[in-house]
């Protein structure tokens, strides 16, 4: 349940798990004639970016999880990834895995691991990660219903809400939608919370049919199917005291306020019965991830049902609930005018903020960042049809143990090698070995097992004294037969079918190298 799902058809209640998969199939690429230049190192398992920041105080991480708009089809090479790049955008740690779909990834402080979830096949589960990136959990709904991977949080006291969805059938004969009468038999679409303790028991459960009526879905622009009617459509629940919680629903253009003790509504900001009168600004639409930052409620407005031309903006209120009036305390509108009709986010941590637009094409960044004065400093820009559900900014308490890349002498050639020894090794250019032959002039980053992903180096830029800078260690050679490892190009790139006639490197298992022509 991806947010394009306005677009999809819910046939039959098995397909709610489906739905990461089918609301990607109707989307293409839109854009292709922008020149992009990715300034990034990365290799086949990671999506290609621009990353620019001019703000030298940045010290933010950036959690992510950009998959291709169409890289959830049968047979595609384009991978899903969970990403984490550093304060200067390079991908600190990566996980792939060819046809699964990460959504929701996140630092969860209160219990100091990352979340997310995959969607593999049609079916959706989660997954608890440690800081030394090692699985130590899967999270599931129980009851029958379906988990939705939207959002996770953890509580205060402890405890940990899943988001869900359960069918329910409706009368909603008696009731128009955008024109339509509706259906006697509606399937709806229940947006389900339940709150587990640390030992895993359900220790509350909520219904969004029980409190929220389908009426109060804005149909003429998320529309009404009697076969499916994802009338509400959660996606963000965040804690806002001990004794409730404020949930984000897309179509109904609403954040609502729970009563954990009791389930009813405490108080709805904006749609059909807001409770709040804004007071300075017309409301949202169409929003993703409301939170609770210093006393305000920061969310992504999508702008859905904005004026032309369509915005999306990333918004703070200060609610009074005596006067019961939402006054707008900021708001960051890009210039020029950008719209991301689904998915997106707004995050803040210490004194810097990311606005991700989510579903987005280029030239029109996925991410941007911003100061505290919302003055725009940097940005991220994945390649056509790629974009990330969220981007979450995050400060790591923890040590990511990044290797070094040193310079070493074999045979009187100059090598990059990994500092330490690991089971794998994958480089930006391409090569899986411990060591590769540099090109000038060309910056290398190498990924190594860590966890359940893979954690990316220091990026070097080689030039042709940067061995002369840099400490380097002469490898002796045994004598002893030889045996032949692997031939590589003078780019560094290794050859399995060489061509007659030409030049390569010769690269032995004693560590010697020789430069000839090939004659087989």
């Amino acid at each position: 349940m991806i947010d394009l799902d306005d677009k999809y058809d819910l046939k039959v209640p098995s397909m709610l798990q489906k739905i990461s998969a089918i609301i990607f199939l109707g989307f293409v690429s839109c854009l292709s004639g922008f020149s992009q230049t990715y300034n990034r190192p990365t290799n086949n398992e990671l999506q290609p970016y621009e990353f620019q920041m001019s703000d030298s105080t940045f010290d933010q991480y950036t959690l992510l999880s950009p998959f291709h708009i169409n890289g959830v089809q049968p047979g595609s090479t384009i991978p899903s990834n969970l990403m984490i790049l550093d304060e200067n955008g390079y991908v600190v740690w990566y996980y792939s895995q060819l046809g699964i779909l990460y959504t929701d990834f996140k630092f969860d402080s209160l219990i100091n691991a990352f979340f997310t979830f995959t969607t593999e096949s049609g079916f959706t589960s989660s997954a608890l990660i440690d800081t030394n990136f090692e699985f130590i959990d899967s999270l599931n709904t129980v009851n029958s219903v379906d988990i939705d991977p939207h959002d996770f949080i953890s509580f205060q006291n402890g405890n940990y809400l899943l988001m869900g969805v359960k069918d329910s059938v409706f009368d909603l004969s008696n009731f128009s939608f955008s024109g339509m009468q509706g259906d006697t038999n509606t399937h709806v679409v229940c947006n389900i919370l339940q709150e587990f303790s640390s030992s895993n028991q359900l220790v509350w459960e909520w219904n969004s049919c029980d409190e929220l009526h389908p009426t109060e879905s804005y149909t003429d622009a998320f529309g009404y199917n009697a076969a499916g009617f994802d009338y509400a459509h959660i996606n963000s629940v965040k804690e806002f005291d001990e004794h409730s919680v404020i949930i984000s629903f897309r179509h109904l253009n609403s954040v609502v306020n729970v009563n954990r003790n009791t389930g009813s509504v405490n108080w709805r900001l904006g749609g059909m019965q807001s409770d709040f009168t804004f007071t300075n600004d017309s409301g949202f639409s169409g929003q993703h991830d409301a939170q609770v930052n210093n006393g305000l409620i920061t969310l992504f407005d999508n702008g859905n049902m904005s004026s032309n031309p369509q915005t999306s903006r990333a918004v703070s209120y200060q609610l009074d609930t005596v006067n019961w009036t939402a006054n707008l305390v900021d708001e960051f509108v890009r210039q020029p005018i950008t719209y991301g009709m689904a998915m997106g986010s707004y995050s803040l941590s210490h004194s810097f903020q990311s606005v991700n637009y989510g579903l987005i094409y280029r030239p029109s960044p996925n991410v941007v960042y911003l100061n505290d004065q919302q003055n725009e400093i940097g940005s991220l820009v994945f390649a056509d049809s790629v974009m990330s559900y969220r981007a979450d900014l995050f400060h790591p308490e923890f040590d990511f143990h990044r290797p070094d890349i040193e310079c070493v002498e074999i045979g009187g050639n100059q090598f990059l090698q990994v500092e330490g020894d690991y089971s794998e090794y994958t480089w930006s250019s391409g090569e899986t070995s411990k060591e590769i032959i540099p090109v000038i002039n060309q910056e290398y980053q190498v990924w190594v097992k860590k966890g359940i992903g893979k954690v990316g180096s220091y990026p070097v830029i080689y030039t042709e004294d940067y061995c002369l800078t840099n400490s380097t260690h002469e490898v002796e050679l045994a004598i002893k037969s030889k045996e032949l490892e692997y031939i590589v190009d003078v780019y560094g790139r290794i050859i399995e079918k060489p061509v007659i006639g030409s030049f390569y490197i010769y690269i032995y298992d004693d560590g010697s190298v020789e430069k000839k022509v090939f004659y087989p």
